[in-house]
């Protein structure tokens, strides 16, 4: 039982480490997910092209210590990662918000940053599916 204890400070620490992403879909279709070399284009605004919007896609991730920051540059690969796992051809209309939460056992807060996109497949692509 002492080295369950002792062992909850470090279980805590790995579960603030991780990066939390999901998927909300707002189209029924499953798509074929999109291989690990596909370069996912993301976008701040809408697509020129012609899309069908599949859902949204949110990373969310929380510094390890009080005085750690998390980058936008951080979160970028985790969205384009889950972008190709549920077959879209783009991301657009992306928007980060960062935010404060308690940290475990402390006065102090640390930062977290959520990233999030709009999974879009291009409307010429599903006439080639």
């Amino acid at each position: 039982m002492k080295t369950f204890i002792k062992a909850i400070p470090f279980l805590l620490f790995l579960v603030g480490c991780v990066a939390q992403g999901e998927f909300i879909r707002t189209d029924p279709t499953i798509y074929t997910p999109k291989p690990k070399s596909y370069d996912m284009p993301l976008l701040l605004g809408k697509s020129e092209k012609a899309f069908k919007e599949i859902g949204r896609v949110t990373v969310t991730k929380q510094a390890t210590t009080t005085d750690e920051q998390i980058s936008e540059s951080e979160l970028i690969p985790l969205l384009k990662t889950k972008g190709q796992e549920i077959g879209a051809d783009a991301l657009v209309d992306l928007k980060f918000e960062t935010f404060t939460k308690a940290a475990v056992f402390s006065a102090r807060v640390k930062h977290a940053l959520k990233a999030s996109a709009t999974a879009i497949v291009y409307v010429d692509s599903l006439t080639h599916r």
